[in-house]
Parts: C-alpha cells; structure tokens; sequence
C-alpha cells in the first residue's frame, strides 16, 4: 500500500515537473514574441520612409478591397431590385404617362441590350 502511494506521488510530481518546464517554455516564447515586435517598432521607427510605405500600400489595398466589395454589393442589390419592381415598372410603362413611361421604356431596352451583350447574344 505503501508503494502504492509512492508511484502515485512520484507520478504527480512528474507531472508537475512537466507542467512547469511547459510553463517555461511558453514564457520563453511569449518573451522571445514581445522582443521581436519590439524590435519591428524599433526598425519602423529608425526608417519613416518604410513606415509611410507599409502604410500607404496598406491604404491602397484597403481602398481597392473596399471598391471591389461595393461593387459586388451593388450589382447583388441593382439585380434584386430589377427583379423586385419589373412587374411594377412594367404596369407603370403599360400606363403610358408621358414623361415616365418613356423613361422607363429606354431603361429596360437599355437593359435588355446590356443583358444581351453580357450573355454574347
């Protein structure tokens, strides 16, 4: 019984041996870290040109993605809205009032000719 205890002693004492050297390991790991971002703080700061290049081709990638992203995001809304209001847009031609109906006469033909072109007929 006596040995019984002993293992299980030795056991736990191993396995805070292990627990602690993991410990190290991972301080050692978060302090190597807070060096090397001191040491890209430090580099920014002896080289401004290099910080005002990172930042600017950031923006510029920031400008584009934002472009691109509005652009999908209002074609998705312009399509569900054609499909939304076409049946409207067509009563409202049907009703032939003058100024609006030609309007949107020479919008849907407009669209129907852009919906052609895109599909290569």
């Amino acid at each position: 019984m006596d040995e019984e205890r002993e293992e299980k002693e030795e056991e736990k004492e191993q396995k805070i041996d292990n627990e602690e050297e993991l410990i190290e390991k991972i301080a050692s790991k978060v302090k190597n870290y807070a060096v090397a971002e001191w040491n890209e703080i430090i580099r920014f700061v002896r080289r401004p040109w290099r910080l005002l290049l990172v930042n600017f081709l950031l923006g510029l990638l920031r400008g584009i993605g934002f472009f691109l992203g509005m652009t999908i995001v209002g074609a998705v809304v312009v399509a569900l809205l054609i499909g939304i209001f076409k049946p409207f847009i067509n009563k409202v031609a049907q009703l032939n009032i003058p100024v609006i109906s030609n309007f949107l006469a020479k919008l849907i033909k407009e669209i129907q000719n852009n919906l052609k072109v895109l599909q290569g007929g």
